[in-house]
């Protein structure tokens, strides 16, 4: 693939990632405007950033610290374990 291609990718995905987060909820938003200010700072150093997902199995939100590099989570609220008590938990009701 070339240089060019990639950029034009690039640029598209970030166009799509703005009309996201207008869509999303006023509440939503400044949740994700908050995350990239905290990204932005460095105040998790120059090699990790913070990061909300939603887990499928319990439907929690999960906060993460990831290496920026290698991607591998650093910390994770609420840890697995307590996910992974959850979805016992809730397949047992």
């Amino acid at each position: 693939m070339e240089i060019q291609q990639v950029q034009r990718l690039m640029q598209f995905s970030d166009a799509l990632d703005a009309v996201s987060v207008e869509k999303r909820a006023p509440e939503q938003k400044d949740l994700i405007e908050a995350v990239a200010m905290v990204n932005k700072s460095g105040l998790l150093g120059q090699d990790s950033e913070l990061t909300f997902q939603m887990d499928r199995g319990t439907g929690r939100t999960v906060i993460r610290v990831v290496n920026r590099q290698t991607k591998e989570v650093v910390q994770q609220i609420p840890p697995e374990y307590v996910l992974n008590v959850a979805r016992a938990l809730e397949q047992a009701e």
